[in-house]
């Protein structure tokens, strides 16, 4: 039996108003273990470095899954829970570009922008966080039960309460510090000028962190927040070809290319990479495929963010 992290358990519940005694702080623990559940205190190793330096670190986390996620270089996206089709998409694809470049994801499990970027991660064969204001073996919201269920077996359900806290609406504000802790860098898809996707931003903010919006339609309120973060200096993301360069995750390509491409379309990086700048024509001249096929593959490079064309000359 772990003692500091039965005091931890202990001086976590109080913290929060919600006194109790050493003996009950013992029997979340033990029933957090019986479930099969990890409990990491803020002196532990296996507590993530992020997380220690943030106002007011969770003291103990009960996790659900690979632990060593929470070490990670990662991303958060997050949004409204109404999002609109458009941020759906642009979360799909920013999830893709994640689980390509080799960085793990995190967000808070809600309806809308953050369940879309859990469920392209799990989709895309990546890894993902979810931060819970409930305990880990809670489900919330019901309508999230599809990711919550993937990610208890691909990747990671973090929590500070114990297993069997239900959704007090005041959880849900103070999760978001740790969502925007464990992450390198926020980016926030939609959110009205008073929402959870703007605490987290003005929370990532003074933690120091990185902030990237995407610029939506003015008539739209759900548009307001990102548009509003973009004004007040906040990194748009304008294109979708260019997002690992945008994020500052393009050191991580080659891991991408190693794992993704196959047959000429690797031969083609390689090429541009040992040789820096070349022209269509050259790098034809290097390979027995018809300058249709060469096309046709620099123009996928292209679109995967791996290379850019620029009239004739292809460049990394």
């Amino acid at each position: 039996m772990n003692n500091r992290d039965i005091y931890y358990i202990w001086a976590s519940e109080n913290n929060r108003f919600n006194p109790i005694d050493k003996k009950e702080a013992e029997l979340i623990y033990k029933d957090a273990l019986n479930k099969g559940f990890k409990v990491i205190n803020i002196e532990s190793d296996e507590y993530p470095d992020s997380l220690r330096c943030i106002e007011k670190p969770p003291l103990v986390l009960f996790c659900n899954g690979d632990v060593s996620l929470l070490k990670d270089d990662s991303v958060a996206i997050v949004g409204t829970r109404r999002a609109s089709a458009y941020g759906k998409w642009v979360t799909e694809e920013i999830g893709k570009t994640l689980v390509k470049c080799g960085v793990t994801h995190v967000s808070g499990m809600a309806e809308g922008i953050d369940s879309a970027g859990h469920r392209s991660i799990i989709k895309a064969g990546g890894k993902s966080i979810a931060v819970l204001g409930t305990g880990v073996d809670t489900c919330f919201p019901r309508s999230s039960r599809d990711v919550f269920e993937s990610i208890t077996g691909k990747g990671l359900i973090v929590s500070e309460y114990p297993p069997g806290t239900t959704g007090y609406r005041a959880n849900f504000p103070a999760r978001n510090r740790i969502i925007s802790g464990l992450a390198s860098k926020v980016i926030i898809v939609e959110g009205a000028l008073r929402s959870g996707s703007l605490i987290t931003a003005k929370i990532a903010l003074e933690q120091g962190k990185d902030i990237y919006a995407i610029p939506g339609n003015i008539n739209q309120p759900n548009s307001i927040g990102p548009n509003i973060l973009i004004q007040d200096g906040a990194i748009p993301i304008v294109n979708l070809t260019e997002i690992a360069e945008t994020l500052g995750i393009g050191y991580l390509r080659q891991k991408c290319v190693e794992i993704q491409l196959t047959g000429l379309e690797k031969q083609i990086y390689e090429i541009v990479k040992d040789n820096g700048t070349l022209s269509i024509e050259d790098i034809s001249g290097q390979l027995p495929a018809s300058a249709e096929e060469i096309l046709a593959k620099l123009t996928y490079l292209q679109l995967q963010g791996l290379l850019r064309i620029d009239g004739s000359l292809v460049s990394i």
